[in-house]
């Protein structure tokens, strides 16, 4: 059955198990968080897939392959500052 899951990233590494045939769909951003939904297969086997959020401006790592899969910005009640943040999935 294929539906839609929402996953909820941190700053950093992500490691998510999810059904293997997912496809991404989009990153955003939700109460303060950062989202990335994904269209699953919720009978399909589960695998990790691991995914880097990083900062506008932060380094990456030259020797990683990603694939981009989107940029939310997020605001900080707090510090009443906006940052945006950027999702690669690690291949």
């Amino acid at each position: 059955m294929r539906t839609v899951w929402k996953f909820e990233l941190k700053v950093g590494l992500n490691k998510i198990k999810i059904p293997t045939a997912s496809e991404m769909l989009t990153v955003g951003e939700q109460e303060g968080k950062i989202m990335m939904w994904a269209e699953v297969d919720s009978k399909d086997k589960e695998t990790e897939r691991v995914f880097l959020v990083v900062g506008t401006g932060e380094e990456i790592g030259e020797d990683l392959a990603l694939d981009y899969m989107g940029s939310t910005k997020v605001e900080h009640k707090e510090r009443k500052v906006m940052q945006v943040w950027h999702v690669f999935e690690i291949l």
